[in-house]
């Protein structure tokens, strides 16, 4: 499995920066419009990358002239190779995270893995002037679609590496191929991969999928379990973290899948100007419970629970206001290797939502507080907001 990363992802904004003050030759920011950075790569080569008021990443300038031998130089955005530039070296581009990129005219000759894992890259122009390209030279270009080859020899397609896989297969006028030929080019279709779901006692509510196409976000089916709500699927047995589409925040992967479902068993009691919400196997300390007093939910309040400690005690927050409410639960921690982090394990949450008006009805839904089902990485409002289970009209 493989995940491209996101686009001006924050991870690589530490990369391949200067050490030396010196090598800086420019930096002008606008508060409303972008912040460009210049600096030296190599002697008589640099590069300008220009990030928005946000601090995302836009495009990426490579300028100067003669031989880039430089391994690495990360490229964001729309990349750009200006004229003057006559070679990239081995892994001169390698691990970047450009769309596009644009090669000068100029260029003559392209290294070994030059632009080796440009998972984001999607299409590139090879220069009529280019007369030797080194193997390997888009190895692991996950999601290149586009190979326009204006130069004098062929080609190679991008090949998938130990982990990456290539999520196209090329054609070019229609046959599939391994290189594209000088003044061809090479569309990409996308591969078929096996989809395995793993019900965990429950049921695929219609069709089960046993396929998916790469590239397409397909929406995962609702599964059924007598007594249980369902959470939707992870990419980790055991996780609260439920999901609808197979690749949240179109994060694109390739080759054989598992999506596991998850499932909780949810107890609502109504009680005198409150009610008491109870999940079991539950696997997560902390839960979001959102109620309204209309259907439309134009009212709608979230409590969030979270950090429970021995004694009992997590922090309710409402709106942003917070303070500390009694809980009772059973967590049983156990340790994983991934980022060494507890999670828990066939646990029980009981909380009590106060203050509230009897004889009203409320109608009220549950989710797990994290705001993300796949890691640390920021999740649309869409996947946010259908990952709700445990529906339940009370009436006080």
């Amino acid at each position: 499995m493989i995940h491209s990363p996101l686009r001006h992802s924050d991870k690589f904004s530490q990369r391949n920066l200067p050490t030396n003050i010196d090598n800086f030759i420019v930096s002008c920011s606008s508060a409303e419009t972008s912040k460009k950075t210049k600096y030296q790569i190599q002697e008589g080569i640099y590069k300008e990358v220009e990030s928005d008021s946000k601090g995302n990443f836009i495009n990426t300038v490579i300028s100067g002239s003669g031989a880039l031998t430089e391994r690495c130089i990360s490229t964001f955005g729309d990349a750009t190779v200006q004229e003057g530039i006559t070679e990239l070296g081995a892994f001169s581009l390698a691990e970047g995270a450009c769309y596009t990129l644009k090669l000068p005219s100029t260029l003559t000759t392209i290294g070994d893995s030059a632009f080796e894992s440009l998972t984001n890259l999607k299409e590139i122009t090879i220069p009529e002037n280019v007369s030797k390209i080194g193997n390997n030279a888009f190895l692991k270009c996950v999601n290149l679609q586009k190979i326009v080859n204006n130069s004098s020899i062929a080609v190679e397609v991008p090949k998938s590496g130990t982990e990456l896989l290539v999520g196209y297969e090329y054609y070019v006028d229609g046959k599939k191929v391994s290189e594209v030929q000088p003044g061809k080019t090479a569309i990409g279709t996308p591969r078929k991969f096996k989809l395995n779901l793993v019900l965990n006692k429950g049921k695929i509510v219609g069709k089960t999928p046993t396929t998916y196409t790469y590239g397409e976000n397909m929406t995962l089916p609702k599964a059924k379990r007598k007594g249980y709500q369902f959470m939707g699927w992870s990419f980790k047995d055991k996780w609260s973290n439920g999901i609808r589409k197979l690749n949240p925040q179109g994060v694109y992967m390739a080759g054989e899948e598992t999506r596991y479902a998850q499932f909780a068993k949810v107890k609502y009691k109504a009680k005198k100007k409150s009610f008491e919400v109870k999940c079991t196997n539950y696997n997560s300390a902390n839960l979001c419970i959102a109620y309204s007093s209309k259907k439309n939910r134009s009212d709608e309040k979230r409590v969030e629970v979270y950090n429970p400690t021995k004694k009992g005690v997590a922090y309710m927050v409402v709106g942003n206001k917070e303070k500390k409410i009694k809980i009772t639960g059973s967590y049983k921690k156990y340790k994983v290797t991934f980022k060494q982090k507890q999670r828990y394990k066939k646990n029980w949450i009981k909380v009590t939502i106060p203050k509230l008006k009897s004889g009203k009805k409320y109608y009220v839904r549950l989710k797990q507080r994290s705001t993300s089902p796949v890691g640390d990485d920021v999740v649309t409002k869409e996947d946010l907001e259908s990952i709700w289970f445990g529906h339940k009209t009370i009436l006080l």
